[in-house]
Parts: structure tokens; C-alpha cells; sequence
């Protein structure tokens, strides 16, 4: 937790326009959820062991509640509770979240998200407007060097399963590990694998499989040549063509790098994934997620199921 000064409130503020200026623009309505959920719907997806990792309490009527530890939670129980609004639905917000983590440096336990999404359209079409308005902001913001590292979880489960990692809790683990690639040296990360029994030539296959990265044109070629049996796999190959294809009709293909280690950490994303990094040799890499100033990165997943009639959302 911190308190903010009046110069950084005034760059806080500067920067909340230039999001708001942009998601306008693409159309999208500014909305706010609850800061406060009931336990069991922040529980929905991420299961009883995100008490551990949140604010959570019991009020006055002994209700379990918690505080909000992302946007993306509150939109969607927004969203499937009003199933009388005409898809695609397109919201966007800013606002304050909390996590009971350890801190690190340039992190605090609360912060701020800017997040867009569009609910009820599985198309790559949507992931790329998502991908646009992030890069949009980015630019008006003064970022000149940046690049978005995209990738598709559904394709990196499809591959774990195929060297014997089956859904469940081993899978989520292992996705969990690979999302710490830029945090953890090599060395490190070998020991977390095999702390979850996952044998060295199975890790080594991982490692060779996430290390696939560049223009989204030579990653598809690699990735041709690669022999999946699982059709989830082929489906999400066929995604990330159709996603080059709209990228390209937006202008944005030549900022997009095709990058398979770029996995989120939350369960409940199973499609197009990506981080936006901006390439300046003096500026530390921290997330918007983090704290408001201008930054140098920029992290999202823009594609997970939703219940009831909502089958997709789209979301940065």
C-alpha cells in the first residue's frame, strides 16, 4: 500500500485520460464492478486457494466476502447476470484491486488495472481489437518501442497434455511455472519442475516448446512442422492464423511477436494470451497492473470462458 502524492496523482490522472480517450474511440462503454465480491464467486474459477492470496472477510452477518483482485471477475458476474444485452458486449474500466502477495520492487498490494472487454464473440477478430486498443494506448501514451508477445494457452495445454500432462492440478502447476520465465533463471525453474515430478526430458521438451518466438509468419511455419494429436491444438494453430490475418488488416501485425512462454498465471484463460513490452534500454520493465505511471510493460489475457449463455469474452 502506498499513498499518492499530488505529482503523481496528476500523471495518474494524465494517464487515465489517454486509456479512457483510446477505448472510446473502439467503442467500448466504461463500467465499474463491485470493489467487494461475495468469496464464492472470487473462489468461481481460481478455487479455495486464492484465499491465500487475497483480502477476505466475514462481515457483520457473517457473510464470507473479499476484496476485488482483478477487473476481470467483476465484469463477467456484470455481464452473466444481464443476459438481456445484445452481443457482443463491449466494456472497458480503470480502477483499484488487491492482492495479499509479497511484495516487489515497483509492486504493491493495491493497484490499479485498466481492462477492455468484449463478451459473447469467439472470434480471433475480437482478439485483435483487444490487441489494437492496447497498442493504441501504448502509442498515445509515448511509447515508441514496443512490441506485443502473443501467445495461445489453449495451444500450450493442448501440447503439455500431449507429453502426458492431463488437466487437473499438475497441468495448472506446470503453466504456473512457465509463467515465471522472466522472473526465475533456468536452473530455478528445472527445480520447480521436478519438485512437481515432471521428469528432465519431459521439462526439456517444455523449455524447447515455449522457447518458440518471432514474427507471426515464421511461427507458423515452425509450428507446422510439429505434429499435434490433440485437435484442440489444431484448432488453436488455426486461431493464431486467423489472429495474423486481422492483425495485419489493422496494421499491427509488424508490432506482434508470436512468443509460446508468454502463459497467465489464473486458471481461467484458455485462449489468446499476451504482454506488450516496450523496448527502451533504460526503462525498467513493470506492469500497468502494478502502478499506473507511464510504464514499460503492459500484461493481459484477452480470451477465457465464461458460463451461462456467454460463451467467450475477449479482454486486456
Amino acid at each position: 500500500m502506498k499513498d499518492v502524492n499530488s505529482d503523481e496523482m496528476t500523471r495518474r490522472l494524465w494517464l487515465y485520460d489517454k486509456i479512457r480517450e483510446t477505448v472510446a474511440r473502439y467503442g467500448f462503454l466504461q463500467v465499474e464492478p463491485s470493489t467487494i465480491e461475495n468469496l464464492e464467486t472470487l473462489e468461481a474459477k481460481s478455487g479455495p486457494a486464492i484465499r491465500n492470496e487475497i483480502y477476505w472477510f466475514k462481515d457483520k452477518s457473517e457473510r464470507d466476502l473479499g476484496l476485488r483482485f482483478d477487473l476481470t471477475v467483476g465484469l463477467t458476474r456484470m455481464v452473466t447476470s444481464r443476459t438481456d444485452l445484445p452481443e457482443p458486449i463491449k466494456y472497458a474500466t480503470i480502477g483499484g484491486n488487491w492482492r495479499y502477495d509479497e511484495p516487489q520492487f515497483g509492486r504493491y498490494r493495491y493497484f490499479t488495472q485498466w481492462d477492455v472487454e468484449i463478451f459473447g464473440s469467439a472470434s480471433p477478430a475480437a482478439d485483435a481489437e483487444v490487441i489494437c486498443v492496447g497498442a493504441d494506448i501504448m502509442q498515445n501514451i509515448g511509447l515508441k518501442n514496443f512490441k506485443i508477445r502473443i501467445s495461445n494457452r489453449r495451444l500450450t495445454e493442448a501440447y503439455l497434455n500431449q507429453l502426458g500432462l492431463a488437466p487437473g492440478e499438475k497441468l495448472e502447476q506446470t503453466l504456473r511455472i512457465i509463467d515465471k520465465i522472466r522472473k526465475v533463471t533456468p536452473d530455478g525453474l528445472m527445480k520447480e519442475f521436478l519438485a512437481i515430478d515432471i521428469d528432465p526430458a519431459t521439462v526439456d521438451k517444455i523449455l524447447a516448446f515455449i522457447s518458440i518466438n518471432g514474427p507471426p509468419v515464421e511461427v507458423l511455419q515452425k509450428l507446422a512442422r510439429f505434429e499435434f494429436l490433440e485437435e484442440k491444438a489444431i484448432i488453436a494453430v488455426n486461431e493464431l492464423k486467423l489472429l495474423a490475418d486481422s492483425l495485419e488488416a489493422y496494421g499491427r501485425k509488424g508490432i506482434c511477436i508470436y512468443d509460446l512462454s508468454i502463459v497467465r498465471g489464473i486458471g481461467y484463460y484458455d485462449g489468446t494470451e499476451l504482454e506488450g513490452y516496450e523496448e527502451a534500454e533504460k526503462v525498467e520493465p513493470y506492469s500497468v497492473e502494478d502502478d499506473t505511471t507511464v510504464c514499460a510493460r503492459s500484461s493481459g489475457s484477452v480470451t477465457y470462458r465464461l458460463p451461462a449463455s456467454r460463451a467467450e469474452s475477449n479482454a486486456s
